[in-house]
């Protein structure tokens, strides 16, 4: 009797041991079925917040560098309308400064060689029909360009007629610095000047300008305001300036009035 009390307590003790344990057990396994493990974020956490904070700081660091770089690059493309280079003009007016000089019509004229001497604004280049060969001369004021250096020069003179065929007999009208004063006579027409140039004559017409430049204006020029002379005097002549002797005016006419002589200063 003893024994079966003895074997049921035993049984009930297995029975509650082995409920305990499974209880257990059951207990250990939903605990490991909804543990998080280390890489996922449980909501709320420390970690989770972390991650947002850092995502947020990214994105807006972003969006920063993007209008940084935006408002760069406008910066970038004011500065370059600012600095766009000068036109060939602005260049001009700013590196040189162009003085255009008007002939001295009281001081321009020209001389016959049997002595007559003519004043005025009007030029004859040639000879004429009694074979009497002339020389033309003119005059600027380059007072105002005292104490300057130039960088260039040029002189145009206007064609107003030609008589004749001049470039028959002669191949160039010749240019030269001559300090004739304020009066022409025939003393200016049988003295040499200095060569500064010469132009050709074949196929010229009326109304063709024609130049004289470099090499040797330009220096003639500096060394008569380095001499500090007010007046820079020219005497032109044909070539073969005697004349051909065929009692016929040939020649070339010019109006001071339309003679200029243009100098680049430094």
């Amino acid at each position: 009797m003893k024994r079966d009390k003895l074997f049921v307590i035993l049984a009930i003790i297995t029975a509650i041991s082995l409920f305990i344990t499974a209880a257990t057990c059951n207990f250990c396994g939903i605990q490991l079925d909804t543990a998080p493990s280390e890489e996922e974020s449980i909501p709320g956490s420390d970690k989770q917040d972390s991650e947002e904070t850092t995502s947020k700081e990214t994105e807006y660091q972003a969006e920063t560098t993007e209008e940084q770089t935006t408002e760069q690059t406008v910066e970038d493309e004011t500065a370059a309308e600012e600095t766009e280079p000068e036109t060939e003009d602005e260049a001009i007016s700013e590196e040189a400064s162009i003085i255009v000089l008007e002939d001295i019509n009281s001081l321009a004229g020209f001389v016959e060689s049997n002595g007559t001497a003519h004043q005025g604004n009007r030029l004859f280049i040639g000879d004429d029909n009694n074979n009497v060969y002339t020389m033309g001369y003119i005059s600027f004021d380059i007072s105002s360009l005292s104490n300057i250096v130039i960088d260039s020069a040029t002189l145009k003179m206007s064609i107003s007629a030609i008589t004749g065929n001049p470039a028959a007999f002669s191949e160039h009208l010749s240019g030269f610095i001559y300090n004739y004063g304020n009066d022409l006579n025939i003393e200016d027409l049988n003295t040499n000047g200095t060569f500064i140039g010469e132009v050709h004559l074949a196929g010229r017409v009326a109304g063709d300008v024609l130049e004289i430049a470099e090499p040797f204006l330009k220096p003639a020029i500096q060394m008569v305001i380095n001499n500090s002379e007010d007046k820079f005097q020219i005497k032109f002549r044909l070539s073969n300036y005697i004349g051909n002797n065929d009692e016929i005016q040939d020649g070339i006419w010019l109006d001071s009035n339309n003679i200029k002589l243009e100098v680049t200063t430094e």
